[in-house]
């Protein structure tokens, strides 16, 4: 079987991964248009797809950036601009697309340009202080069965986000989920991830992904309105991180997290 090699760049060498072919075929026949630039990351492009793994493509495009997915491939389209925005600021996706891709095809260069204006950020802090934000809905409220499903894959996205970041700030980047854990080592966190995909059954489950979350980031803040709805409206005031990943949670009518509108309006646009 036919198979195209994708390059991962790690931080002291490069190594290279088989990508069958028929992946790729199978990823382009899903977008429904070419766009500028088409990328595989994620398990295929790292080397660690099973058979139940999803495909994971960036598309660059000129017009209707957002989420979708098509069949088991998982479509994130961000404009040029939004892109390089995002690696001028030191964006942990970005991060993660320069150590984990394989470009499909990239006609104007517009996908290597935006991966060459990645800057490492100043600090992670910002980042963790909108985790921390975010994470006071990860606890019993009145309303949390109504939205346990979505608060579950929120706290799993909060860990694993906050987890990447620990293990870059320290100059350990990676974006393989268990073997972040190891480099960790909490087991609080392994044991919260291994969990990701059994469905919670209470909302005191989310307790489990509220105490791994306090040993990567520290005291979290109590949802002092017993309810992720009030939460959620108390912080509707800004565009933080924090209130658009729970108005993802309240909103949206997928189950899962839409990355393409966690970005500020303006880069949505």
């Amino acid at each position: 079987m036919n198979v195209e090699p994708a390059r991962t760049d790690a931080a002291d060498k490069q190594q290279w991964v088989s990508i069958d072919a028929d992946v790729l075929h199978h990823a382009t026949t899903r977008l429904q248009d070419r766009g500028l630039s088409a990328v595989l990351y994620g398990s295929y492009a790292r080397g660690t797809a099973t058979q139940t793994s999803d495909i994971d493509v960036l598309q660059l495009v000129r017009t209707r950036p957002g989420s979708a997915s098509n069949g088991n491939v998982n479509i994130t389209r961000y404009r040029p601009t939004a892109l390089r925005i995002m690696a001028e600021r030191g964006s942990l996706f970005v991060l993660h697309l320069r150590l984990e891709s394989y470009v499909m095809y990239d006609d104007e260069c517009l996908f290597s340009k935006a991966l060459d204006a990645y800057r490492p950020p100043a600090s992670y802090e910002p980042l963790y202080d909108e985790v921390k934000r975010a994470a006071a809905v990860l606890q019993p409220a009145t309303d949390a069965p109504k939205y346990l499903a979505k608060l579950q894959r929120l706290g799993v996205y909060l860990i694993r986000t906050a987890l990447y970041a620990r293990l870059a700030e320290q100059g350990r980047p990676t974006f393989d989920v268990m073997k972040a854990c190891q480099e960790f080592s909490s087991e609080d966190v392994k044991h919260a991830l291994q969990r990701r995909h059994v469905k919670f059954s209470s909302a005191d489950d989310l307790s489990s992904l509220r105490v791994a979350l306090e040993h990567i980031v520290g005291p979290i803040e109590e949802n002092d309105f017993d309810s992720v709805e009030g939460l959620a409206v108390h912080l509707s005031a800004d565009d933080r991180l924090s209130s658009q990943l729970i108005a993802n949670v309240l909103t949206s009518t997928s189950p899962e997290i839409d990355y393409a509108h966690l970005l500020p309006p303006i880069l949505q646009q």
